[in-house]
């Protein structure tokens, strides 16, 4: 079940979608009587009995003028398995980002800062950890020639937060930087550039 809301004027829209599901038979990793070797217990997939999944989903958007804009957008999902009424095994915390956009002529800019919470409605059945919040700050630009042929610069991760994402691996290789049991660390500071033809 899901209910939208959309309101909007020339300059402005803001849109929300709550939402529940209800699911039989959800497929979840659990953990069965046998160890890795790195001593972690092994997961399988198994049919849980019930689950509930609910939350919302809404963006919004403001444009100053021609040129410049606001945008936002939020997402949160809660997750409760029925059988034991844990929480569900790896659902992303609630999470948005905010940007701001310039457009002239060829050119779109946008300085962008993605918002993480901490993730503390974790399944104590599966022993998940819990992940801290963080926030990433994020510039890209580029130009449109002739309408068709697009090039863009971006700077990721500027600060060079280090951060870990609730749903990213968890390490269980020895010897490796990252010690066995804790997530594998998201992307450092880093450049890319791309080029697109649109026809």
């Amino acid at each position: 079940v899901a209910l939208t809301g959309d309101w909007h004027g020339p300059r402005w829209q803001v849109k929300v979608t709550p939402f529940y599901n209800f699911v039989s038979d959800y497929i979840q990793g659990t953990p069965i009587a046998r160890l890795d070797p790195t001593g972690q217990p092994v997961l399988q997939f198994q049919n849980v009995d019930r689950a509930d999944l609910y939350g919302v989903d809404a963006l919004a958007r403001y444009a100053f003028n021609e040129h410049f804009a606001l945008r936002g957008t939020l997402s949160y999902v809660r997750g409760i398995n029925r059988d034991n009424d844990d929480n569900l095994y790896r659902l992303a915390p609630l999470h948005g980002t905010v940007g701001f956009d310039h457009r002239w002529q060829g050119w779109e800019s946008t300085i962008e800062v993605v918002l993480v919470n901490e993730q503390n409605q974790v399944a104590a059945y599966n022993n998940e950890p819990r992940t801290p919040g963080y926030a990433l700050l994020n510039l890209r630009t580029g130009y449109t020639f002739r309408d068709r042929f697009t090039v863009q610069v971006a700077l990721e991760n500027v600060t060079d937060e280090r951060y870990a994402e609730h749903l990213g691996g968890i390490n269980r290789v020895l010897g490796s930087d990252v010690g066995v049991g804790e997530r594998i660390p998201g992307a450092g500071r880093f450049v890319y550039a791309m080029a697109s033809v649109r026809y």
